[in-house]
């Protein structure tokens, strides 16, 4: 997606100088999440991180559908914070429903179908 977001943003009525900006934005954002998740979240279960993660994305696609191209940078912020959290999420989510016997055979094959494509 990071390859196609530049485009994507310019499909959605964004000009070629914001679209790129806004991309631009979705390594910070991504950052920012994982700073929010080892502080803010690092108590809260694991599943909460996925949770909001998975819920993210959506968000910010809801959110440039109802405003317009005005919403590019908040869409492209949160697909970014989505797509930070989900990774630390990878790792934790099957560590704290499965624990720590065979995690990583668990995580391997849990992470199979992604790599297999």
């Amino acid at each position: 997606m990071a390859t196609h977001l530049p485009r994507l943003l310019e499909i959605a009525d964004a000009s070629t100088t914001l679209a790129i900006a806004a991309a631009a934005l979705v390594g910070s954002a991504q950052v920012a999440a994982r700073l929010v998740e080892f502080g803010a979240l690092r108590m809260m279960h694991p599943l909460v991180s996925a949770r909001l993660a998975a819920l993210l994305h959506p968000i910010g696609a809801v959110i440039l559908a109802v405003i317009g191209p005005g919403a590019i940078t908040a869409f492209a912020m949160l697909h970014g914070a989505g797509n930070g959290l989900l990774t630390i999420a990878k790792g934790t989510v099957p560590l704290a429903i499965f624990g720590s016997v065979g995690y990583g055979l668990r995580s391997g094959i849990l992470g199979a179908p992604v790599r297999a494509t």
